[in-house]
């Protein structure tokens, strides 16, 4: 589903995305098909990823990712968004950090802060 999304968004600007395989969603192995909402992210599952192995794999990948010449785009699973705001001090919001959301990271100096794109108002949601 994220490398579709990242897909449209990309031939939208006349681009071809570039696949992460670290950016992928965590292996739960033997936990997979379970609901998200049931799973707790600190177990070890049987032939799947511990939440170390998890971390450490997302870091490189968006290590990697963010080497790319500026802006780059990432579209991953939520896991993936979580370790990124983690792994650059931003503090967790839920408000901003949901499901499906488009948001702009950016830097100043040594200090990101992280906003969604879409506004949502009255009358649907508009371009910020």
């Amino acid at each position: 589903r994220a490398f579709d999304t990242a897909h449209a968004v990309a031939t939208g600007l006349g681009m071809a995305p570039l696949h992460f395989e670290g950016l992928r969603e965590r292996n739960f192995g033997a936990l997979i098909g379970t609901s998200s909402a049931e799973l707790d992210w600190a177990c070890e599952p049987e032939g799947g990823e511990t939440l170390p192995q998890f971390v450490a794999r997302k870091r490189a990948a968006l290590e990697a990712a963010l080497a790319h010449p500026a802006p780059v785009l990432i579209v991953a699973h939520g896991g993936s968004l979580h370790v990124l705001v983690a792994a650059l001090g931003i503090p967790t919001d839920r408000g901003v950090l949901g499901n499906a959301q488009p948001l702009r990271f950016e830097r100043s100096g040594p200090t990101w802060t992280v906003r969604p794109l879409l506004h949502h108002s009255h009358g649907g949601a508009a371009l910020a």
